[in-house]
């Protein structure tokens, strides 16, 4: 799996490399939400899931959910802070 995403960060005249067009690319600003938030939503759906959802399903749900929370987090928080970057530089 490493090797594979090392394979993402070769040069743009190889097939896999991946635009920064592309969506995988762009959900790249949200990554820092994606690390705070994984874990508390993955244990609060696990807690909450009544329905017994089989784990595909609880692993697309809590995958998009996540990636609703840091994209959020993102907008009200942290482009706050990277405003202030400016100042300090």
């Amino acid at each position: 799996s490493f090797s594979s995403t090392l394979l993402f960060t070769l040069p743009p005249t190889n097939r896999l490399f991946i635009s920064d067009k592309k969506w995988v690319s762009k959900l790249g600003i949200y990554t820092y939400g994606l690390y705070l938030f994984h874990t508390i939503i993955i244990n609060l759906f696990h807690q909450v899931n009544t329905l017994a959802f089989s784990w595909p399903i609880f692993t697309v749900i809590t995958l998009m959910v996540t990636i609703l929370v840091s994209m959020v987090s993102y907008h009200i928080f942290e482009k706050q802070f990277l405003k202030l970057k400016t100042y300090f530089y």
